[in-house]
């Protein structure tokens, strides 16, 4: 029963955790601030290109957090 209740808090964990990644690469991608402000890119952001490179960092982040953590 306690692996159950410990195995289901890290899946929460790593599900926040990829919710979290996801918002902030989305965001930082969002603006690009160039000498006269910042610029809000939204039409470009929501496009299916740039929304599958978020979806392929994210996949390369959880690869190497994988490795990091069976290593320890």
């Amino acid at each position: 029963m306690k692996y159950s209740v410990r195995k289901a808090k890290s899946f929460d964990r790593k599900r926040y955790l990829f919710l979290f990644l996801f918002l902030h690469i989305t965001l930082l991608d969002l603006f690009y601030i160039s000498e006269q402000g910042a610029v809000v890119m939204w039409q470009e952001n929501l496009s299916f290109v740039t929304q599958g490179m978020h979806l392929l960092v994210l996949a390369i982040v959880f690869i190497v957090y994988k490795l990091i953590s069976s290593m320890r």
